[in-house]
């Protein structure tokens, strides 16, 4: 007879053995529960003690229900196939067999082959068994119920690593397709899981609701443990529920060349069970150094009025705009180049919640959103007490992270009005906003305008920058390419035969197909739609391409040309091509367009006045202001942005 020491299944020629390790004492009658498929051979009752459970294992033999055989079997399993049974543990076994019988010695059956100990009993001492036993019920029902939070506990670990992996697998997916957030919507009863892409958000899997619970718990509640080698702990408060609104972070290593931080919220539906899920993914790997402006593909005018930055040591520096457009890695950089530009010889602070990156060589401190909860004043990382503290840390720089109300915007104040250079970033739509927004969090119009207290205004936007290997050339205003493509209009289609999410076939096609060729009938050739859905695909390209008026809007590509003041031979314009090998959906990346608002007295006597229109207008006839707009013509005239884009995303091209 052959034994295993892994608990797997053992056989003999003549029956089917059973077995798997004993973990707690148990009524053998419910092995089976916990330790696989059995048969009636446990019905005699045998409850393994600690003691035995160190050297042990239980099985049922299924010959003992053979006609002729009607015998009742426990066989006793010792670990190890060739393991010398000590005397001791031989009477051990004996006197357990013995206990359980009752007998004496003369009657009890015991055979000892191998590694095997055995007794056989009649059936006409079966409730004797009981009767014998039927006082330790208690006891065994719980450990039995001990043994089933055990096994539900195991379960649970199991479903919860196959969680963890598929959580993993689709942020690793996301990284490498160059994806900035991550999406999971969640409907009743099943969800789509997302990636924004250079600005386009797709489709790219379909799961059930359950699923999508369980990566949001796996998300939540076992990455910002960081537990595993080379992780690091994020920050969550209370346990995940799909159904509330919450705020986590963590941080994850994927295989040996991933490395992400991740912002998460989870968004419930209070009138339903379905929920949404975003995480803002920032890749770790990136480098810690200042990267000069140029190479970020910043146009020359905005690289010029930066330079502003190389001499400022105190007032305020706000890099403003919408959601997702660059102000956090941007102002990142910009401290980075404080720290560079000094040798490092200046002590740069920040207060952040969350911290986002890590700088090296600058002090981050996470705000842990204290605000009026009673806490321990060492204890208390409210914003407030954070930036009092560092008003005695001797600072000489201060990035106060995102200014979302009175009590960032005035620690702001605070820190600039100490003689300190201070940074922060602020949701509004352009440079000059940032004066009445900064008004409403409480900030009197006399300090906002006063001289000196804003040294600079930077309002970010980005665009999707073109693939060179793709991109389509312009010739000329009556031969503007189509606005959608192929890829556009299957992005988040659904299978006529069966509804599965087909993204990741038509990613690999469209980067297998040669120029020219059509996306569609590629993946009509690899089977993986059929010509009812070319037909539909064919159909959906034409509606979302009506409407558009190409003549007028040629006519703004040719204004926004003779502004550049070029040669029109030495202009570039280019639009979005189909994609290919080199790129996603025929972008790269994304390219920055700005305009930077540097004040002046006339300038701010406007703003004390309330009169920011007429600030606006000084600010462009005077202050050389350049409008986020007319920014983005340097990059299209070069080729590097598609001027639909452009249009679609800030207020229409000059000529409009």
């Amino acid at each position: 007879m052959e034994s295993r020491n892994n608990g797997t299944p053992r056989s003999t020629r003549n029956s089917k053995l059973i077995t798997r390790r004993s973990e707690l004492p148990m009524d053998i009658r419910f092995a089976g529960e916990f330790y696989g498929e059995s048969d009636e051979g446990f019905i005699a009752e045998h409850v393994l003690t600690k003691k035995e459970r160190e050297f042990m294992f239980i099985f049922s033999d299924a010959s003992v229900l053979e006609a002729n055989n009607p015998e009742l079997h426990i066989l006793v399993f010792l670990e190890e196939q060739n393991q010398t049974v000590p005397l001791p543990a031989k009477n051990k076994l004996r006197s357990i067999i013995k206990y359980l019988r009752q007998t004496d010695d003369s009657n009890v059956g015991i055979n000892y082959s191998g590694n095997v100990l055995s007794y056989s009993s009649e059936s006409s001492i079966k409730e004797e068994l009981k009767k014998r036993l039927s006082e330790r019920e208690k006891s065994i029902s719980d450990d039995l119920a001990a043994s089933k939070d055990t096994s539900r506990e195991a379960e649970n670990h199991k479903a919860g690593k196959r969680y963890i992996t598929m959580a993993e697998d689709y942020l690793k997916e996301a990284m490498e397709l160059g994806a900035s957030d991550f999406h999971i919507e969640a409907e009743e009863s099943k969800a789509y899981v997302r990636l924004r892409i250079h600005k386009q958000l797709i489709d790219i899997d379909e799961i059930t609701h359950h699923d999508a619970s369980q990566i949001g718990l796996a998300f939540y509640s076992e990455f910002t443990r960081g537990r595993g080698e080379g992780q690091v702990k994020g920050i969550a408060e209370g346990t995940y529920n799909e159904s509330s609104l919450l705020d986590a972070e963590f941080s994850r290593k994927i295989g040996g060349n991933i490395s992400l931080k991740a912002r998460m919220v989870n968004i419930g539906l209070n009138h339903s069970s379905a929920f949404n899920i975003v995480l803002r993914l920032i890749d770790k790997t990136k480098t810690s150094e200042a990267i000069p402006f140029e190479k970020l593909n910043f146009s020359r005018s905005v690289c010029r009025k930066l330079r502003i930055l190389e001499t400022a040591s105190k007032g305020a520096i706000l890099v403003v705009g919408v959601t997702g457009s660059g102000k956090s890695t941007t102002l990142q950089n910009m401290v980075q180049h404080e720290r560079d530009r000094t040798g490092n010889t200046r002590k740069i602070y920040t207060i952040e919640q969350p911290v986002e990156s890590k700088i090296d060589r600058v002090i981050q401190i996470n705000a842990a959103g204290d605000e009026g909860k009673d806490v321990p004043a060492d204890k208390n990382f409210s914003f407030d007490n954070i930036n009092r503290s560092l008003m005695r840390g001797d600072p000489d720089s201060i990035m106060y992270g995102e200014i979302r109300d009175a009590i960032t915007a005035k620690a702001m104040q605070k820190g600039a009005d100490s003689g300190h250079l201070v940074y922060g970033t602020m949701h509004v739509k352009s440079a000059i906003e940032a004066y009445p927004r900064l008004e409403s969090f409480g900030l009197s119009r006399e300090n906002i305008a006063r001289n000196g207290f804003i040294v600079l205004v930077m309002c970010l936007h980005l665009l999707p920058r073109l693939c060179p290997h793709c991109s389509i050339p312009y010739r000329g205003k009556h031969s503007v390419p189509e606005r959608y493509s192929e890829f556009d209009a299957i992005a988040n289609y659904r299978k006529k035969s069966d509804s599965r999410n087909i993204m990741r076939e038509v990613i690999a096609a469209q980067k297998s197909i040669q120029p020219g060729m059509s996306l569609l009938r590629e993946l009509q050739r690899k089977g993986v739609i059929d010509s009812r859905d070319v037909y539909d695909l064919q159909q959906k390209i034409k509606i979302m391409n009506e409407g558009s008026d190409s003549a007028a809007f040629g006519d703004r590509v040719e204004s926004v040309i003779r502004s550049s003041m070029m040669p029109r031979e030495d202009t570039n314009v280019r639009f979005k091509g189909p994609g290919c090998k080199e790129c996603f959906n025929g972008t790269v990346g994304v390219a920055p367009v700005a305009e930077v608002l540097i004040p002046d007295d006339s300038f701010l006597s406007f703003v004390r006045e309330g009169r920011l229109d007429r600030a606006e207008l000084y600010w462009k006839s005077n202050l050389e202001g350049i409008t986020i707009t007319q920014d983005s013509y340097e990059k299209i005239v070069s080729g590097m942005i598609d001027p639909r884009d452009a249009e679609a995303e800030l207020p229409e091209l000059l000529g409009s």
